[in-house]
């Protein structure tokens, strides 16, 4: 499947910001489960979430990750970070430019700013998504770098479904 759909991302998103956070792999269990439950992922005879383990493994996997050990070494390290700024765009005016930074972290680098990506990468559109999700990780570091008025350092994008970041 090309996607697990708007809400498997965002029982991931969660269970990435609460390890952020510092919960334990049993805390993240607990955490998760009931939004997998409330979004009505399949369950198990004893309606127990069947991608439980999963979201669990993917969290595993991400703790694991280049980006995620500078980020335990950083100064300052905050998730799922929600703005919004009004944007002078060019052609279209002014706008309201809404989002979530997944990640943000400040290192001896200086600031990095992440983006996670759930997608599994096996659809022929996946090379134009990652087009347009460099972009918004670009739109998410220049509304960081005036929102903080520090420089970004670096962008990054985590697919966290292939274990692959793209960073620049």
């Amino acid at each position: 499947a090309t996607t697990r759909g708007y809400e498997w991302g965002s029982v991931v998103h969660a269970a990435l910001a609460a390890a952020a956070r510092g919960l334990d792999e049993t805390a993240l269990g607990v955490l998760c489960r009931s939004p997998l439950v409330e979004y009505e992922r399949p369950v198990d005879e004893r309606g127990e979430p069947l991608e439980l383990n999963a979201v669990l493994d993917l969290v595993r996997r991400v703790r694991g990750s280049d980006l995620w050990r500078r980020a335990e070494g950083a100064t300052a390290v905050m998730a799922e970070i929600p703005f919004a700024q009004w944007s002078a765009s060019g052609e279209r005016g002014e706008e309201l430019v809404e989002g979530v930074v997944d990640l943000v972290f400040r290192d001896d680098a200086g600031w990095t700013v992440a983006d996670y990506k759930t997608d599994v990468g096996d659809d022929p559109d996946f090379a134009a998504r990652t087009i347009r999700y460099r972009r918004q990780v670009e739109e998410y570091a220049r509304i960081w770098r005036e929102l903080s008025g520090e420089p970004i350092a670096q962008r990054v994008l985590l697919f966290t479904t292939l274990g692959h970041e793209e960073a620049w």
